[in-house]
C-alpha cells in the first residue's frame, strides 16, 4: 500500500537526523501503523498520534494500546507553543487545501531546532490516466514541488525537498480503482473508467526542515551582503 511504503521512506530518513525527540506528533496518523514505528525508534519519547476521524483514532488506539491518541483539526492542534519536538505527516498535505496554514500551525508548536517531516503528492500523480476526466472524482490536492518549497520557506528554516516515484500494477482497472476508492484517492468511479490502465504512478514529495525562529532569518544590509546565522550553517552539518 502506497501509505505504509512512503511512510518506512520517511521513518528512514530519520537516519539522517540526531535529534532525540522527546514528544512526537503523528499528524493524520490514521490506524497509527506508522506512530508505532516511530515509538518503536524512539523509546523514550512520548507519541501522539492526532487524526480528525475518531474511527481513526479508535483503530490507532487497538493498533497500538500504548499510544496517546487524540482526535483534532491539524489546522488547530491542541498543543502548546513550543511543546512538541517532532511532527510526522505522511501524506496528509493532498488532503489540506490550506497547506500555508497548517506549515505556520506545526512551526507554532516545534520546539526550538524541532523538527518536521511529511510527504505530499505532485503533479505527476495518476499521471496514465491521461484524457479521464478526473476533476469531479479525485480527491486529494495535488501540489508542485516548487510551491511546496517556496511555502516552507517562509514557514521553516533549512528546508529540504526531493521527489520519488513509486509505480503500481493491478491485475485489472477494477481492482486499481476499487483500491483508489478504499484509501480516499477517488471519491466516484470516472464515467470512462474502460480507458484506466492497470498501472499508476504516484509523483511524491518528500520534506523536512527545522523550527524557523525570527532571530534566525537571513538578512541583507545596505552593504549588499546577505547575513546568514550561524545556527543554520550548524544545521547543514550535522
Amino acid at each position: 500500500m502506497l501509505a505504509r511504503e512512503v511512510g518506512m521512506e520517511m521513518i528512514s530518513r530519520l537516519d539522517w537526523m540526531s535529534l532525540q525527540p522527546k514528544v512526537i506528533v503523528d499528524l493524520g496518523g490514521g490506524t497509527g501503523e506508522m506512530s508505532g514505528e516511530l515509538q518503536k525508534r524512539y523509546q523514550d519519547a512520548e507519541v501522539i498520534t492526532l487524526d480528525s476521524s475518531e474511527d481513526m483514532v479508535k483503530a490507532a488506539k487497538q493498533f497500538a494500546p500504548s499510544l496517546s491518541c487524540v482526535c483534532g483539526d491539524a489546522l488547530s492542534l491542541p498543543f502548546l507553543d513550543h511543546s512538541v519536538d517532532m511532527i510526522f505527516a505522511n501524506l496528509l498535505i493532498p488532503w489540506e487545501e490550506n497547506v500555508d496554514s497548517l506549515l505556520r500551525e506545526c512551526n507554532r508548536v516545534l520546539t526550538k531546532d524541532g523538527l518536521i517531516l511529511f510527504s505530499a503528492l505532485g503533479l505527476d500523480t495518476l499521471k496514465e490516466w491521461g484524457t479521464i476526466k478526473l476533476k469531479q472524482c479525485v480527491i486529494p490536492h495535488f501540489i508542485d514541488m516548487h510551491d511546496v518549497g517556496d511555502l516552507m520557506l517562509q514557514v521553516f528554516a533549512d528546508p529540504v525537498l526531493d521527489v520519488d516515484y513509486y509505480t503500481m500494477t493491478y491485475r485489472d482497472p477494477s481492482s486499481l480503482l476499487s483500491e483508489l476508492q478504499k484509501t480516499g484517492m477517488i471519491d466516484a468511479i470516472p464515467h470512462d473508467h474502460e480507458e484506466v490502465t492497470r498501472e499508476v504512478t504516484y509523483e511524491v514529495i518528500f520534506a523536512h526542515a527545522f523550527k524557523k525562529e525570527q532571530s534566525e532569518t537571513a538578512s541583507a544590509s545596505s552593504d549588499g551582503i546577505v547575513r546568514v546565522p550561524l545556527s543554520h550553517l550548524r544545521r547543514q552539518l550535522r
